[in-house]
């Protein structure tokens, strides 16, 4: 069969069957294309309520060089590409992507080829030697496209940057980075400011005392807990206990906001970045590490600026009362997350009265959460131990004891009681203030329906676990996350739950956060490292002392929020990319042994399944499967043989053995051990 069938004119007939309802031969329509490495397109249309009006081919004939994420103008074809109707590409409208990251290849006469990594890219672009930045065969590159006259022959690039060689972890480090936008150098001017305030200290320090809006509390112990490897502490604590009973718990934040200030370079570079971004084996920081592994760093045995929050509070976590002010504290202790845990373990230690304390608390206030709501997915976390070439030798799951509960639930009252503080000046002033708030909307009903009919299929009595109650309620979701602990299909029930809920994103209006169960909360621990929390910063010390806000400044920040919701997504999309380099980096040192994994998803071609040991993705295609012909059976959530029945089903726990890896596609093949092969 050729790939075209002319079958026009079609009859009326016809075209209501094989063509899309509205969309019959001749049809102009835009969108935006995707595309793929083996050079097909596809242009799906949909409706303002997200509704799929038709879904169209791209032959490569008919791209006319339109690229990935291109947004054009297409006519709907009067003939068919194997079956199916599809779209020729008139015009490129708005261009999308143009610069790409991978690697060079020797080409003629002195000249490269340029092979991207990226999956969605379908040609090499010709690299003259004159643009290739003295860039060598094999060296990783960023390229931009420049030209493309002729669909017929390559396009013409010019490398951008040259990271290194390829397979080399710095190179790939920095090509992770690049590619999600985050710089890994500072600019001077930035760099500059940053060593001008660490010159000018002393008379920051003397301001910062001479101000009578804050606090000295430096009496007062004040201890971090963080872990061994950590270079800028953002919090700490204090605990101090009172005649009545009561304890007064100290929330001690480091006060960026009394140096990074709106306007200066500093402040542009902390917008620009959002966030600190942490890979593998290196920080890159939000602000200059003079700011934050120093001045602004909460370092042991140093007096430091602070946001403080201060709550009295009894041991079944209820607080009695509350005090939000900029303070100076002394950072007395600085603990590890062992050595915290140690000292809860034995009870002996420094500071262990109020370890044990805060710990017996912190413990109340998480129980009242999930009596609240809160969800309580499975955090598993995964790291390296590297070389010193940057090649894993390592890689397990961090454990989480007590110690990092107690941070995390008095850094969560914090947020919480600084978004209810907001609340309560917007009350007694009678103004509709803006600020920023952390918040989490309601899952999609649509997936978690979905995963329910999973969950049935392979055994689950939804309706006796959920006890009756809407699916979408926190106490359900809980439910069925405590039902699946402890057996194979934990990690994967999480995981699609996390799926199915809303992404958190910052606001100025809404504070509800779903899934801690708060009805207010924001960010506010962590102004070294997340812009948004320094905007918070500002914006609670200025209420506190009676200030409004500016004409515009509330559109201001729904552009910070905006932005900060944008911009988490790629760094975090980054962080993910260093884990899945070395996960299959680690493996592909490991080609033909053998590990357990469990089967997260299924396609037509294969199972894709999750190592348990390293959480590696991977996928084992059927035709690897020598005892029978599977099909995937959607019904059931399985692959079945053709000939023995036999099921793989998603869940399943198998004996698998590393077959292949890809290092640029960031790739793993497994195959199935037999079962007489796997002792």
């Amino acid at each position: 069969m050729t790939p075209f069938q002319k079958a026009s004119p079609f009859s009326p007939a016809q075209r209501e069957d094989i063509f899309p309802e509205g969309f019959p031969p001749g049809t102009v329509v835009q969108g935006t294309i995707s595309t793929s490495k083996n050079a097909t397109g596809y242009l799906k249309l949909v409706n303002d309520e997200g509704d799929v009006l038709a879904d169209f081919i791209i032959p490569r004939d008919h791209l006319k060089r339109a690229f990935h994420g291109d947004s054009v103008t297409a006519v709907v074809a009067d003939d068919l590409f194997y079956g199916r109707p599809y779209v020729k590409v008139q015009s490129v409208d708005q261009p999308g992507k143009r610069v790409f990251i991978g690697s060079l290849q020797q080409g003629p006469a002195g000249a490269f080829f340029f092979s991207s990594d990226d999956t969605k890219s379908y040609t090499d672009i010709f690299i003259p030697e004159r643009l290739a930045k003295g860039a060598s065969p094999g060296s990783k590159v960023q390229v931009e496209l420049t030209e493309w006259r002729d669909k017929d022959k390559n396009p013409t690039g010019k490398v951008i940057e040259v990271f290194g060689k390829k397979g080399e972890h710095e190179a790939e480090m920095k090509a992770i980075l690049t590619a999600k936008g985050i710089d890994y150098t500072f600019p001077t001017s930035v760099t500059d400011e940053a060593d001008k305030i660490k010159r000018s200290e002393p008379e920051h320090f003397k301001d910062a005392e001479r101000d009578d809006r804050r606090k000295d509390i430096r009496e007062i112990d004040t201890f971090t807990i963080d872990p061994i490897d950590a270079k800028d502490f953002d919090d700490a604590l204090s605990c101090t206990f009172n005649d009545d009973g009561t304890v007064t718990i100290g929330v001690h934040i480091a006060d960026v906001s009394h140096y990074v200030t709106p306007g200066s370079a500093l402040d542009d570079e902390a917008r620009k970045r959002e966030f600190s971004t942490y890979l593998v084996d290196r920080t890159i920081p939000m602000l200059p590490e003079v700011l934050s592994n120093d001045l602004c760093s909460l370092n042991p045995h140093t007096d430091k600026l602070a946001f403080t929050g201060t709550f009295v509070m009894r041991e079944d976590g209820s607080v009695v009362s509350s005090w939000f002010g900029k303070t100076i504290i002394h950072s007395d202790r600085r603990f590890t997350y062992e050595e915290a845990q140690d000292i809860l373990n034995s009870g002996n230690g420094d500071y262990s009265k109020e370890l044990d304390t805060m710990n017996r608390i912190a413990k109340k206030l998480r129980d009242k959460r999930f009596a609240a709501g809160a969800i309580d997915f499975a955090d598993t976390e995964i790291k390296f131990e590297l070389d010193a070439n940057g090649k894993p030798i390592r890689v397990y799951q961090k454990e989480r004891f007590d110690a990092h509960k107690l941070v995390e639930e008095f850094m969560l009252l914090k947020n919480r009681l600084v978004a209810e503080k907001i609340e309560e000046i917007k009350e007694s002033t009678s103004k509709t203030l803006p600020f920023m708030y952390r918040t989490h909307d309601t899952p999609d009903r649509e997936r978690l329906e979905a995963l329910i009919v999973f969950l049935e299929a392979v055994g689950y009595d939804i309706p006796s676990i959920i006890n009756g109650k809407d699916i979408t309620e926190p106490e359900s979701i809980n439910a069925i996350i405590k039902y699946a602990e402890g057996t194979p299909l934990e990690q994967l029930v999480s995981t699609e739950m996390l799926r199915s809920m809303a992404k958190a994103k910052y606001t100025v209006s809404n504070p509800r956060h779903f899934g801690l169960g708060f009805t207010h909360y924001c960010h506010f621990t962590s102004p070294i490292r997340r812009y948004p929390d320094l905007v918070a910063h500002r914006l609670l010390f200025r209420y506190l002392n009676g200030e409004g806000i500016h004409t515009g400044e509330w559109q201001q920040l729904e552009a910070i929020a905006q932005t900060a919701s944008e911009r988490e997504i790629e760094v975090m999309d980054a962080e993910r990319e260093s884990i899945k380099l070395k996960q299959v980096e680690y493996l592909t040192d490991r080609i033909g042994q053998t590990f357990t994994a469990i089967i997260s998803g299924l396609s037509e071609s294969g199972m894709f399944v999750e190592e348990t040991q390293t959480r590696a993705n991977g996928l084992i295609k059927f035709k690897t499967l020598s005892d029978d012909t599977y099909t995937l059976d959607r019904t059931q959530y399985a692959a079945i043989g053709a000939s023995t029945g036999k099921k793989y089903q998603l869940g399943d726990t198998l004996s698998v053995r590393v077959l292949s890896t890809d290092l640029d596609l960031k790739q793993i093949d497994f195959e199935i051990v037999p079962p007489e092969q796997s002792n």
